[in-house]
């Protein structure tokens, strides 16, 4: 059983502990993902769970909120798919300028293929989605937040 990491959204000043960023056609893993993270105790901004709360208003206001102010990282869920889509343009575009003016390591990429994204630093590191099943991803989050002081260390097992 997965122990609760805590709210740390309070902690570090933020609405969201980690915001997903990602194409619709990876929708089922990210959706596992998600489901993980938030029973591991994470508050996770992931888009279908906040239908009600959009039910609304207007995305181009909405997004560039939540991924560059409200979120205290945002996981990036690089592929073909994502690179050429607008909602996730402007989702990249919100969490890379906070990634440009502040200090420190706040978007966090993750491959499901070898796709190329404007504005990625060759050098910066990412995970391999083709090597993670959804729940281990999800523990990989938990662990690098509590590294990042987002979240305290998570209390539990691991999910496989």
């Amino acid at each position: 059983m997965a122990e609760a990491v805590g709210d740390a959204g309070q902690r570090a000043g933020r609405r969201w502990d980690v915001a997903l960023s990602f194409a619709g056609a990876q929708r089922d893993y990210v959706a596992q993902v998600a489901a993980v993270l938030k029973a591991r105790g994470v508050r996770c901004f992931y888009d279908a769970d906040e239908e009600i709360e959009l039910w609304g208003k207007s995305l181009a206001e909405e997004l560039p909120r939540i991924y560059a102010r409200e979120s205290a990282a945002v996981v990036v869920f690089l592929s073909a798919d994502y690179a050429g889509r607008d909602w996730t343009r402007l989702e990249r575009r919100a969490a890379f300028s906070r990634a440009v003016a502040e200090a420190g390591v706040y978007v966090l990429p993750a491959r499901f293929d070898d796709s190329e994204l404007p504005g990625l630093l060759p050098d910066v590191v990412t995970i391999d989605l083709r090597r993670y099943t959804p729940a281990r991803f999800a523990d990989l989050i938990v662990e690098k937040l509590a590294g990042l002081a987002a979240s305290p260390s998570p209390a539990g097992g691991r999910s496989e």
